[in-house]
C-alpha cells in the first residue's frame, strides 16, 4: 500500500515452493511442498478458486517449478510435468523417469523445455516435449544445473546455469537441439532477469552484471550491490530487487 504496509488478501493454509500470476484472468497460483499441490486464488474476489491436494511421495515440488505462458505448467518432484487451464482442468502431462528430478521449465513455441537433474549423481539432461502430445522430442546431456531459461527470440533460448563451481550462459536452439556456450562466470549465478531479448541482468553472490546478447559483453552494474532476487515490471518499467535483509 501507499503507507508502506502489507495488506492481507487471504489466509491460505499451505506451504510455498513457487508462484505465478495470470494477469488476464486475475489469478494467483501457488505451488506447495507438503501441504498442498496447487492453490489457485482469484485476486478480485479474494477467494480460493480451486486446489489440488498432495499425493505421495513428498515433497511435491522443487523451488521455481512453475512457468506461466497462456497456461500454467508445473514440474513435480514425483516425476511429472503437468499443464493446467485457469479453471484447473489439465491441458498437458508427461512422465519423467524415476531417477530424474524435473526442475526449471519453459514453454517455447510448440515445445516445453525441462531441466532434468539426476537423483543418483549421473548425467543431467535438457529435455524437449511436444506441447500437443506430451511426448518427448529430444534431450541433450549436460553437467550443469539450470537457474533460468529465457526466450530470447529467433530460435534462441538463453540458459543461465551453474556447474564446476561457477556460472555459465549458453544459447540453445530447440529445433536443432544444439547449445553454444557464450560466457563463463567465476562465481555461481543466483538469479537472472530478462529486460529485452538482448539485455539481461545476472546476479551472483558477489556482483550484479548486465549481459548483452548481441555483443556478448558482461559488465558490472549497480555499484557492487548484490541481490538474491529481481523482478521486472514492464508496465511501469521498474525493476524490484530484494537482498537478504532489504527490498
Amino acid at each position: 500500500s501507499k503507507d508502506g504496509q502489507f495488506n492481507s488478501i487471504l489466509d491460505v493454509y499451505t506451504d510455498y515452493s513457487s508462484s505465478e500470476v495470470d494477469s488476464k484472468s486475475r489469478m494467483l497460483f501457488i505451488a506447495g511442498i507438503n501441504l498442498f499441490d496447487i492453490t489457485s486464488i482469484n485476486l478480485d474476489e479474494k477467494e480460493i478458486k480451486w486446489q489440488r491436494n498432495t499425493f505421495p511421495p513428498l515433497p511435491m515440488h522443487a523451488p521455481y517449478c512453475m512457468c506461466f505462458n497462456e497456461y500454467l505448467y508445473i514440474s513435480y518432484a514425483t516425476n511429472f510435468i503437468y499443464g493446467f487451464r485457469s479453471d484447473g482442468s489439465m491441458v498437458f502431462n508427461t512422465t519423467i523417469e524415476e531417477n530424474k528430478l524435473p526442475s526449471r521449465i519453459l514453454k517455447y513455441n510448440e515445445y516445453l523445455l525441462a531441466d532434468l537433474q539426476s537423483k543418483t549423481g549421473g548425467f543431467n539432461y535438457l529435455a524437449t516435449y511436444y506441447l500437443s502430445t506430451g511426448s518427448e522430442r529430444q534431450r541433450m546431456q549436460n553437467s550443469y544445473s539450470v537457474v533460468d531459461f529465457h526466450d530470447a527470440g529467433e530460435k534462441n533460448v538463453l540458459i543461465m546455469a551453474n556447474g564446476n563451481e561457477g556460472g555459465r550462459i549458453g544459447r540453445y536452439d530447440p529445433d536443432e537441439n544444439v547449445e553454444t556456450l557464450l560466457l563463463e562466470l567465476p562465481e555461481e549465478i543466483n538469479f537472472s532477469l530478462k529486460i529485452t531479448d538482448n539485455e539481461y541482468l545476472v546476479g551472483t553472490s558477489q556482483k550484479t552484471y548486465l549481459f548483452n546478447l548481441n555483443s556478448l559483453s558482461l559488465n558490472e552494474v549497480l555499484n557492487g550491490m548484490t541481490f538474491t532476487l529481481m523482478r521486472f515490471e514492464s508496465l511501469s518499467d521498474k525493476i524490484f530487487a530484494a537482498g537478504d535483509k532489504e527490498m
